[in-house]
């Protein structure tokens, strides 16, 4: 974007055949395979070369319950933003 500017954006899908990893530690075949489909966008100021500042979105989408939101209700979808400073020395 510009010199001490950048944008970065990322798609990712992920799929447990009956829930490997997800679900239980010891998975059997009547389990449901786990697919979650995620996508970020970030925005990285860089004033030096040794500091940076981060703003990323990011969200989940699941065609099953497989979180719960804040009133403790299943849903299939997740979002978060987050900002980070990093030092390097």
């Amino acid at each position: 974007m510009a010199e001490k500017w950048s944008a970065t954006a990322r798609a990712e899908y992920y799929h447990a055949d009956h829930g490997v990893i997800i679900s239980s530690i010891s998975p059997v075949a009547t389990d449901a395979d786990f697919q979650v489909k995620a996508a970020s966008l970030n925005l990285d100021y860089l004033p030096t070369s040794n500091v940076a500042f981060r703003v990323e979105g990011r969200v989940f989408h699941s065609g099953q319950d497989f979180l719960t939101d804040r009133n403790g209700q299943p849903t299939n979808s997740y979002g978060n933003l987050t900002s980070s400073i990093a030092l390097s020395f």
